[in-house]
Order: structure tokens, then C-alpha cells, then sequence
């Protein structure tokens, strides 16, 4: 491929909603003014040829997509998912493994998995040292059916699927769901003049069993849009998804009188997911981080969220059944709670 068919092809692999890109401090951009001023590609080229690093918002609607997608009945779509595997640090407390080898073992395990379904998997080394694990479809494929897919897949790993890309199955208007960073920022920057933070986000070859090495960007998107997910592949995987249990129901005259107590202090909203859990089939780490920010709202301490925290997680069966669920927990209520004084 030469270098502009590399770059067509790189924005193919990584196609989404083509109305946004998320930036590098985790904000996102939208086009100001008329869209003939915007051009997403535009910016996927900038990306690769050193301007500003971007992510990329993966799900798309018929009438929010590029040209190529016309003809799929209404629903959202995706051409890539992706589990983003988390290093703890000071910064990311509640990432899912200890150190980076542990994070490139559960990549290979999430790699191999989607393997023995037929699915092929690309593992990237992310700015935090954590692991992106790709997987790419050869056409647009259903929200749901790669979301459930990679958690079947996580799930075979014995792997977290706290990071699942894309996070939600379905979007309400305006929304744009999360984006994923892209590998590859700066490819045309020389090695010496490389900030650190482009000395590690590229697609590792672990193919070959004791070696490791880097793929050129060239090499990357040849093979891997050579090696494209059929549809059938992945809902066949998809298709062994199960829905967890619904949250038990929480009456508060069944709770103990301290707890009962406490949850009459609670406003409304927060009552309704502490007795509900994720509404709408919401995220549910992020609906215990609502909750948290809910209870400090509604002028509870620390303490007193973290036992209501804890209280929902152990019916919702998020982090209770895992060593360092008591961990995150805290860290929620930590990270609500910054900066609170008692008054």
C-alpha cells in the first residue's frame, strides 16, 4: 500500500460516528459550523501524520455515518470493538490488574479466546501502559453484537469486562457514548523527536510464540483489514450472552433499622437506583459512581455512601464477587467525595 491507502485504509478499519472525535484530555470535538467546513478523515490523517492525537466514538446510526453505510435498518451500529485493559496507578486506582505483564497476559487470554470463536484480535500497548485488544468486522455489525461478543469473549478469558467497547448497545438522542484513543498518533514524527507518549501506542505481534514485536503502521492495516470479522462469527459468539439477573428489589422496611434509617435521606433519584440498580441499561460501575455522587448531594458522608455502595453492589453483582472489590468500592467514594469537607 502507498502511504495514502494506508491512511484510507487505517480511517476504514476505525470507522464510527463520523459527527465527533474525542481528544486527547478527554473532551470531545463537534463541528462548529456548516459540515462542509468538518472532515473526520481529515482528522484520523492529521492524527497519523503528528497533528493532535484523537479517539474515536464507535457506534453510529444510519443517518449519523459516512457514505458506505446506507441500507441497514435503524438501530446502531459498529465496525470495531475494543476491551481496554487498565494498569493500577495513582491515577487510575481501580484499573483491573497490578502491572503490566499481568495486563498483557489477560490480552492474550482475551486474544486467544476470540481465536478458538473464529474472531481475529490485535493487542495494543495504550499510553498508560495498559493493553487495547481490537477486534475489526469486515461490514457494520449490530452495537449489541460486538459489545456481546467481547464480553462472552472476557468472560471465556476469565478476564475483566469492566472496559468494554462499545458500552452501551443503543444511545439516546445526542448522545455520543465513549470514545476509544487510536493507535498510531504521530507515525511520521522521527523516533528522536517523539514525545513520550508516542513511544508506546502501536499493535504488537505476539503471534510468534516467546517474541514480541512492534507493527509498522503499513503492516498493521494491511493484515489487519485482511483479516476482518465475518457477522456470523461474531453473533455466534454473541448469541452465548446472557443477561444478568436483575437487582434484587430493596424494600426499606426489610432493611436493618440503622440502614433503613439512612436510606430515608436519600432524595428520590438515588432511592430509585438503590432499590432499582442501572436504569436503562446503563453501565452499572458508573451507576455506583452516580450513586456515590447522589449521596453526597444528598448530604450523607462518606462513610454512610460507602455501606450503601457496598449494599448495591452486593445485590447488582458488579465487584463483590472479586478480590479487589472492596478496593474499588472505596475508590468510588473516595473520587465522589474529593475535595468534601464535613459541615
Amino acid at each position: 500500500m502507498d502511504g495514502m491507502d494506508v491512511e484510507r485504509s487505517f480511517c476504514e478499519l476505525f470507522d464510527g460516528n463520523r459527527r465527533a472525535i474525542g481528544l486527547e484530555n478527554g473532551g470531545s470535538e463537534k463541528p462548529a459550523g456548516a459540515w462542509d467546513n468538518w472532515s473526520w478523515e481529515d482528522r484520523l490523517h492529521a492524527h497519523l501524520d503528528g497533528g493532535d492525537p484523537i479517539g474515536v466514538y464507535p457506534m453510529a446510526q444510519e443517518m449519523l455515518s459516512g457514505g458506505g453505510f446506507s441500507g441497514l435498518p435503524g438501530g446502531w451500529f459498529v465496525r470495531w470493538g475494543c476491551v481496554d485493559i487498565d494498569v493500577q496507578s495513582s491515577t487510575k486506582p481501580s484499573g483491573d490488574v497490578v502491572t503490566e505483564e499481568d495486563g498483557h497476559v489477560m490480552a492474550l487470554n482475551i486474544k486467544t479466546a476470540l481465536r478458538l470463536e473464529g474472531i481475529t484480535a490485535w493487542i495494543e500497548v495504550t499510553r498508560s501502559r495498559g493493553r487495547h485488544v481490537w477486534v475489526f468486522a469486515k461490514d457494520w455489525v449490530a452495537a449489541r453484537t460486538m459489545r456481546r461478543a467481547l464480553i462472552m469473549a472476557c468472560r471465556l478469558a476469565g478476564a475483566s469486562e469492566r472496559e468494554v467497547n462499545p458500552k452501551q448497545e443503543k444511545l439516546a438522542h445526542g448522545q455520543l457514548g465513549n470514545y476509544v484513543r487510536l493507535p498510531y498518533p504521530g507515525k511520521d514524527v522521527p523516533p528522536s523527536l517523539e514525545p513520550a507518549i508516542r513511544y508506546t501506542r502501536v499493535v504488537l505481534d505476539t503471534a510468534t510464540p516467546g517474541h514480541t514485536y512492534k507493527y509498522t503502521l503499513d503492516d498493521f492495516v494491511e493484515l489487519a483489514t485482511l483479516a476482518r470479522t465475518e457477522t456470523a462469527a461474531l453473533e455466534a459468539l454473541a448469541s452465548l450472552y446472557e443477561e444478568p439477573p436483575p437487582p434484587a428489589r430493596v424494600h426499606r422496611e426489610d432493611l436493618p433499622k440503622v440502614d433503613r434509617e439512612l436510606t430515608k435521606r436519600l432524595g428520590g433519584l438515588a432511592w430509585t437506583i438503590f432499590c432499582n440498580g442501572p436504569l436503562d441499561g446503563r453501565d452499572r460501575s458508573g451507576t455506583l459512581m452516580r450513586l456515590a455522587h447522589l449521596c453526597r448531594e444528598d448530604k450523607l458522608t462518606p462513610e454512610e455512601a460507602l455501606s450503601l455502595v457496598v449494599d448495591a453492589d452486593l445485590r447488582w453483582g458488579k465487584f463483590s464477587h472479586r478480590a479487589d472489590g472492596d478496593k474499588r468500592m472505596l475508590s468510588m467514594v473516595e473520587r465522589a467525595y474529593a475535595g468534601w469537607e464535613k459541615g
